[in-house]
């Protein structure tokens, strides 16, 4: 990526139904390390957590949604309970 492309690019975010509002950062010499961020609250300690989910544009799969909505990480469905824009 030059100095053009950093400075003029344009921000790519998505609105995904589970994680909220999702910020793409790509990293074009390097495909397989794109990601989307997002930040949620986390209710069994009250803050704001950034999660990371690897991928490209089109955002999360479906395998990716299942793994965070889904008890396979010991996590109730409703510890995420709120999006959050900040």
């Amino acid at each position: 990526m030059g100095i053009f492309d950093f400075i003029f690019s344009k921000t790519i975010k998505i609105d995904d139904q589970l994680f909220g509002e999702m910020i793409f950062s790509e990293f074009k010499k390097n495909p397989e390390k794109n990601y989307f961020e997002c930040r949620r609250h986390f209710k069994p300690t009250d803050n704001i957590i950034e999660i990371g989910i690897a991928g490209n544009q089109t955002g999360p799969t479906q395998l990716q949604k299942d793994f965070f909505s889904i008890n396979r990480i010991g996590l109730r469905k409703d510890y995420f309970f709120s999006k959050t824009s900040d």
